[in-house]
């Protein structure tokens, strides 16, 4: 059986993504364990 090979992902791409994913997810991942913490408090 051939192992399926992964598409080549150039280190700039890597790089964007990641970027990407700082601007994108980060800060919703942020507001979701703040608006917990306002919850728990009170």
């Amino acid at each position: 059986m051939k192992t399926a090979e992964q598409p080549k992902i150039s280190e700039e791409t890597l790089k964007e993504m990641a970027k990407f994913f700082m601007k994108t997810s980060i800060p919703r991942i942020l507001a979701e364990k703040k608006k917990e913490k306002e919850l728990q408090t009170k």
